[in-house]
This record gives C-alpha cells, sequence and structure tokens, in this order.
C-alpha cells in the first residue's frame, strides 16, 4: 500500500473565497458651459450714472445696436470748464507774446546803444532779461492752452460714446449694468457673443487633468438638448485660477447643430470621451 501526499498546505495570503471582480465606473463627468470664439465687451467710456439700458439678456443684435446710454451732464459741464481754461490759458500766451516783441525789440536797441558805447551792460542786462521773461510767458500761456484742448478733446471724445453700441453681430449675455447705477470707466456693461462658432468651456480637476488631450474628444450633454454633441479639446490650461484646476475648452463642430440648438451660456456636463473609466475594488475608490 502506497504511502499517501503529504497534505497541501494553503497560502495564508491566499483568499478563502474568490475575490469580486472589480467594479467598473462610469467615465467622469464635468459641468461645462457653450461660450463663443469671438465675443466682445461693452465697456463704460467715462465713470457716469446709466442712463438706460436697451437690451435684455439673449438678445441678438447686430453691430452698430443700441446697448445702453450713460448720463452725459457733467461731461458736457467739464467741456465747457475745459473751453474756457483753454481761452483763459492762450489769452495768457497772447499778452506775454505781444509783450515779448515789445521788450526784445528794446532790448535790441539796447545792445546796439551798448555797442557804441551809450549805454550800461547791466540797461542790457536788464533788457535782454525782460525780453526772455515775455517769451517764457507766452510759451507757457500756448503750452498750458494746449494741454487743456487736448484734455478738453478727450472728454468730447467720450462724449461721442455716450450712447453705447454692439461691437460685433450677436447675443448680447452678461448685461451687468442696470440703469440709475453709477459705473466705472472700462467697466463691463454687457458682453456680446458671436454664435456661429462655438466651444465648450469646463473645469477638470487636478486629478484628472492627465486625461485631457488636446485633439481628443469629448462627449457634451446639454439641458433641453436630447443627443449628445462631440466636440474637440484644443486647448487645455491650468494657469487660470482655481489652481486646483485645469480649464478645457473644445471647438464644436458648428456645421452639424440645427439653428438655435445650441445656445450661448446653455449649461451642461461633457465627457471625456477617450478617457479609461475608473475602476475600483471592493467598493473602494482607486
Amino acid at each position: 500500500m502506497g504511502a499517501e501526499p503529504p497534505p497541501v498546505e494553503r497560502d495564508p495570503t491566499e483568499a478563502v473565497v474568490p475575490a469580486a471582480p472589480e467594479a467598473v465606473a462610469e467615465a467622469p463627468e464635468f459641468v461645462a458651459v457653450i461660450s463663443s470664439r469671438k465675443t466682445e465687451v461693452v465697456p463704460a467710456p467715462y465713470q457716469a450714472r446709466v442712463k438706460r439700458i436697451d437690451v435684455h439678456q439673449g438678445q441678438r443684435v447686430h453691430a452698430g445696436d443700441k446697448i445702453g446710454a450713460l448720463d452725459d451732464t457733467e461731461l458736457k459741464n467739464q467741456i465747457k470748464s475745459k473751453l474756457a481754461e483753454e481761452k483763459a490759458a492762450r489769452a495768457q500766451g497772447g499778452i506775454g507774446g505781444a509783450q515779448a516783441v515789445a521788450q526784445c525789440k528794446a532790448a535790441d536797441q539796447e545792445r546796439k546803444l551798448f555797442d557804441r558805447g551809450y549805454s550800461s551792460r547791466q540797461t542790457l542786462a536788464n533788457a535782454v532779461a525782460q525780453c526772455n521773461a515775455s517769451r517764457a510767458q507766452g510759451g507757457a500761456g500756448g503750452a498750458q492752452g494746449e494741454a487743456v484742448a487736448a484734455q478738453r478733446k478727450i472728454f468730447e471724445d467720450q462724449l461721442a460714446k455716450t450712447e453705447m453700441t454692439a461691437p460685433i453681430d450677436g447675443v448680447v449675455m452678461m448685461v451687468k449694468a442696470r440703469e440709475g447705477e453709477v459705473v466705472q470707466q472700462g467697466q463691463a456693461l454687457a458682453r456680446v457673443f458671436n454664435p456661429s462658432d462655438l466651444v465648450v468651456r469646463f473645469a477638470v480637476p487636478r486629478e484628472y487633468g492627465d486625461r485631457v488631450k488636446v485633439g481628443s474628444k469629448v462627449e457634451v450633454h446639454l439641458e433641453g438638448v436630447e443627443k449628445p454633441i462631440w466636440a474637440l479639446i484644443e486647448s487645455a490650461s491650468s494657469e487660470e485660477p482655481p489652481i486646483n484646476f485645469t480649464v478645457v475648452v473644445a471647438d464644436i463642430d458648428d456645421s452639424k447643430l440645427r439653428p438655435d440648438e445650441v445656445t450661448v451660456a446653455s449649461m451642461g456636463h461633457v465627457r471625456l470621451a477617450d478617457a479609461t473609466p475608473i475602476t475600483t475594488k471592493r467598493g473602494a475608490k482607486k
């Protein structure tokens, strides 16, 4: 009778029951917003109270259409004041110039007398000094008049922009000004988006940053749009705040969209179509 084989020792690290298969989670999704490649801000040309706003959120406009207007009362007062300053400065310059002509002529006469020995050196020096002082006065008045005129021109240019208009054809969004509100020069009152070339913008957390590849596809799901929309990633930047996110811009093929199917500022979600799904093991995140 043969000897029985020795018992097989079980590896103590081996699980008693088979390990559960790794669960495959869906690819991550990120909040997205529709924007456009071409957009222009409508800024306040000067500090003033908003007289009126002629547009509303989502309104379509053409270049040159009225966006709003600012109160120009203070600006007109500034122009009137500068005109008075300019006139006074130029008058002062004219007086100095006239005096310079007479006094410089007198200085020439003193020089001739001095050369002939009929006048003292001190008398000649005084005459030359008066001539130069009058010239300086005339020049200062003229220069001040030019400076004030330049300031007046700035106000007049601003006055010409009291009626603010759309810089491009597009859709008005981000209307931030209200009638009666005081706005600062350069403050954005609204923004016009050209809807003919749409893009989708979304932020990807840093842990998924290596999944973002320029040229790869993203699947865009928008509220109110039944079918997904596809876009190609064209840029990804981690320089914009917040620093824990990568800001991604993907181009939408507008030729495949129906008219008004997608509008600027539409919200939705984006899925990185080329991303490898996240796996979890026994319910824990990988």
